[in-house]
């Protein structure tokens, strides 16, 4: 799998809020049980989790060195956490061992998607929820192929999505992670396919290239043309179902299906 990371403690990150969003998102579907954040990365995400009400949370990741960032980011919930190294394909978890499986930015990375998708549904409890969020691939990759993002193996449309999950799962949401039209296309996103762009994303590409480079000014240029600040915060995103479909980020909560259903 190719490890891909969000170093969100980096000053003036485009991604923090944005992955943080989604953690939040996810978290009330979490509140009460026993939770595994897979692909934990640095464990920024697992303590959303925990701070949000997750009873315990497994934060595991397959690289050594996010391990032991978020083992040291962590160590403050003592027994509430545990922090370990799991391959998402082949994990070492007894069977039903979580209320729920949080996987962020995952699936498309892995090379056995069906596989990856068993284990998970292995690992949940009757009645488990897996939520799962990945790109839309008819944002990201419009024109099919291999992915712009060199770290990705497969981007899915939703409907490719839905297909795969419903094998295993039962669909409870689907939702789209969206802007309001004035952020326009946010084209900080390293997988957004910018040569699919119409003219205004193209202005608007330009326009943030422009104040990208500009660090000083650009917050208070970007508040004065448009309300917003230059990198959108962790409320500004919305999780809306009308907004599958033209979301860069789709987001699904599924619950496990038994065997034989």
């Amino acid at each position: 799998m190719a490890v891909e990371r969000v170093h969100v403690d980096e000053a003036g990150s485009p991604w923090k809020e944005e992955h943080a969003a989604r953690y939040v998102w996810a978290s009330r579907f979490t509140e009460g049980g026993e939770v595994l954040d897979i692909a934990c990365g640095t464990g920024f995400g697992s303590e959303i989790l925990l701070g949000s009400g997750a009873s315990r949370v497994v934060a595991a990741d397959v690289a050594e060195d996010a391990i032991e960032q978020a083992r040291e980011r962590l160590s403050s919930y003592g027994d509430r956490v545990q922090v370990r190294r799991e391959d998402g394909g082949d994990m070492s978890f007894p069977d039903q061992s979580f209320d729920a499986v949080v996987s962020m930015e995952t699936v498309e990375h892995v090379p056995d998607a069906e596989r990856y998708l068993s284990e998970i549904h292995r690992v949940l409890r009757p009645g488990g929820k897996l939520l799962l969020s990945t790109p839309n691939a008819l944002v990201t990759n419009p024109g099919g192929g291999a992915p712009e993002n060199p770290f990705h193996v497969r981007e899915f449309t939703p409907d490719e999505l839905q297909a795969l999950l419903e094998h295993r799962f039962e669909i409870e949401l689907a939702v789209g992670q969206h802007l309001p039209p004035e952020y326009g296309v946010a084209p900080f996103l390293p997988s957004f396919r910018r040569d699919a762009l119409k003219l205004p994303g193209k202005v608007n590409f330009f326009y943030w290239r422009v104040l990208l480079r500009v660090r000083i000014a650009r917050d208070p240029v970007h508040r004065l043309l448009t309300g917003y600040s230059f990198f959108p915060g962790e409320d500004d995103y919305t999780f809306l179902p009308d907004n599958l479909e033209r979301a860069h980020v789709q987001l699904w909560v599924c619950v496990r299906r038994e065997q034989g259903r």
